[in-house]
């Protein structure tokens, strides 16, 4: 295994400076620490920091970071009770950080600090930020999101509209509406392709595909306007807060569509809505299992990948 003696000898610099660049140091000339971080990633170099937490007497049990989006949805709580719950059982500390902290100003900070692997919820992460993660040997997870070349826990979401589309031909829908979430597309155009394919298998034609914000008052918004249409007899909307709206919207005009949500909220159940569930608790608790497994056993250039499909959930609606 390379050691920062190896990596000095090749870049032709101190141990010292190898120990700073690669402990998010600031001291040292740009160049100067991306060639090391370039020699550190091409003889796999892997600090041992649970050995290092020991050393410094920081910690005596393992640590994970995780990293949150800017906008966190109901559906993300959900992930980071799946991720406490895993905690709780095995004894595993967090430390959670807002997504500003892999920006590459920032991202050095974030390897020096107490932590022995992340987890990105729900987040798209740019390659520099990826360089220097690497470079550090700092193992990392993607929750939520589908990603090539790194460790995930994935979501089919073209499982989900297929399953939609199914539950609306059970309800005799033959002109169909799909409402997307206007700020998440690495879900909405899988989950739409699914719908629609799978709508074409059951004689459904989807006249309306449209995106909005999320929320239940935007639901409302967009229920009004496929209603006045009137050839819309069933609607897959993305969220289940969207169809909250369309429930709302309902009621006012004392008639109904057939509907289905995407999510599974806790207010899904009282409101009777017919939603797919998203897996994710299960996502959270899976997720930090497999990063500490990585962590313990020191495998960081093991990509490991998950797919979970979401369940039809079948109420009234």
């Amino acid at each position: 295994m390379a050691t920062i003696k190896d990596i000095a000898r090749i870049a032709d610099v101190g141990i010292g400076t190898v120990s700073r660049v690669l402990n998010g140091g600031d001291k040292v000339r740009p160049e100067t620490a991306e060639k090391i971080l370039k020699i550190a990633e091409e003889l796999g170099y892997r600090p041992n920091r649970i050995a290092q937490s020991l050393v410094r007497k920081l910690d005596e049990t393992i640590t994970v970071g995780l990293i949150l989006p800017d906008f966190i949805r109901e559906i993300h709580w959900e992930i980071i009770k799946g991720i406490y719950h895993f905690m709780s059982e095995k004894g595993i500390h967090l430390s959670a950080y807002k997504a500003f902290m892999l920006q590459p100003s920032h991202i050095r900070n974030l390897i020096a600090s107490n932590v022995h692997g992340l987890l990105f919820l729900d987040l798209s992460v740019d390659e520099q930020a990826m360089k220097i993660l690497r470079g550090a040997r700092l193992p990392f997870l993607n929750l939520g999101k589908k990603t090539e070349d790194q460790s995930c826990i994935s979501i089919n979401h073209s499982r989900g509209g297929n399953l939609a589309a199914r539950h609306l031909a059970s309800r005799n829908v033959k002109r169909a509406a799909f409402v997307g979430l206007a700020e998440n597309q690495d879900i909405q155009e899988p989950l739409y392709q699914g719908f629609l394919e799978e709508s074409a298998r059951r004689n459904i034609e989807v006249v309306v595909q449209t995106t909005v914000p999320v929320g239940d008052q935007e639901g409302y918004k967009v229920t009004r306007i496929l209603w006045q249409r009137g050839d819309v007899d069933g609607i897959f909307f993305a969220s289940d807060e969207l169809a909250y709206g369309a429930f709302r919207f309902f009621r006012e005009v004392n008639q109904g569509l057939p509907v289905i949500g995407y999510g599974d909220m806790p207010a899904s159940k009282i409101l009777s809505l017919s939603t797919l569930r998203y897996p994710s608790h299960q996502v959270g608790f899976l997720g930090t299992e497999k990063l500490v497994e990585i962590i313990k056993a020191g495998t960081f250039n093991d990509v490991v990948s998950v797919e979970l499909h979401p369940d039809l959930v079948t109420r009234k609606s």
